[in-house]
């Protein structure tokens, strides 16, 4: 009986043994697991943050150029309103026979 004593006594020593193990290679893969998560975190808010700069730059390129070409087509169409004749007697004329007839 103090053999079979013994060797269930060994087999729960190396099952404790065993579950140490596990517990121990089930922690480092947790710390593994969190400072690759980090890191990557870390990685992508960088990445993030560049296409952020990167896309901003590009929009407020864009909004300059659009800017420019929207003043240079209203002072053409300002020059153009300016060299358009005006007949003044005319709409004058108008108006008095649309507002007192």
């Amino acid at each position: 009986m103090t053999e079979e004593m013994n060797a269930i006594q060994h087999l729960l020593e190396v099952e404790a043994d065993a579950s140490q193990l596990v517990n121990e290679a089930q922690n480092k893969a947790d710390v593994r697991i969190s400072e690759a998560r980090a890191q990557a975190e870390t990685e992508f808010k960088k990445i993030y943050a560049e296409f952020a700069c990167e896309l901003e730059s590009h929009e407020q390129a864009e909004r300059e150029s659009i800017d420019k070409e929207q003043e240079v087509l209203f002072n053409d169409y300002v020059q153009s309103l300016d060299s358009t004749p005006k007949d003044k007697e005319s709409f004058n004329g108008l108006l008095e026979k649309i507002l007192f007839a």
